[in-house]
C-alpha cells in the first residue's frame, strides 16, 4: 500500500469522523435546547430567544460542518485535490468554537484546540500534496 493511499484513506477517516461529530453536535445542542426551554417554563418564565440563541447558532454550526465534510469526504474518495482545502477551511472554522468549548473544561483549552486543528490542517495540506500522485479513486 503506498502513502498515497495511506493519507488518502487517513483523510476519509478523518471526514468520517467529523460529519459524525457535527451530527453529534447537533442531536447534543437540540437536547440541550430542549432542556433548557423544559427548565424555564417549569420555572414559570418565558424561554425567548435569549435562552434559545446559543443553541441554534451550534445547530447551524454542526449541520454547516457536517456539509462541508460530506463535500470534502466526496472529493478526497475521488482523488480530487479540492476536497482537502474544504477540510482546511473546516479546522479553520472549528478551531475557535472548540477553544472557547474546551477552555470552559481546562485552562488550556486554546492550546489543545491549537494543536488539534493545526494536526488536522497539516494532514489535510499533505493530502492534497499526495494527491497529485494518485491515479485511480480512494474506495470503489
Amino acid at each position: 500500500m503506498t502513502i498515497v493511499m495511506v493519507a488518502g484513506i487517513a483523510a476519509l477517516g478523518v471526514n468520517v469522523l467529523l460529519v459524525a461529530g457535527a451530527v453529534a453536535l447537533v442531536v447534543w445542542q437540540s437536547l440541550e435546547k430542549a432542556n433548557a426551554v423544559a427548565l424555564y417554563e417549569a420555572a414559570g418564565a418565558y424561554a425567548d430567544n435569549d435562552v434559545t440563541r446559543g443553541y441554534y447558532i451550534g445547530i447551524v454550526g454542526g449541520l454547516g460542518i457536517s456539509l462541508l465534510a460530506v463535500m470534502a469526504l466526496i472529493g478526497v474518495q475521488k482523488s480530487n485535490r479540492w476536497g482537502c482545502w474544504i477540510d482546511v477551511l473546516i479546522w479553520l472554522v472549528m478551531w475557535l468554537p472548540a477553544g472557547f468549548g474546551l477552555n470552559m473544561y481546562r485552562e488550556d483549552g486554546f492550546a489543545i484546540a491549537s494543536l488539534v486543528c493545526s494536526m488536522g490542517i497539516i494532514l489535510a495540506i499533505a493530502t492534497h500534496q499526495l494527491l497529485k500522485y494518485a491515479t485511480h479513486q480512494l474506495l470503489k
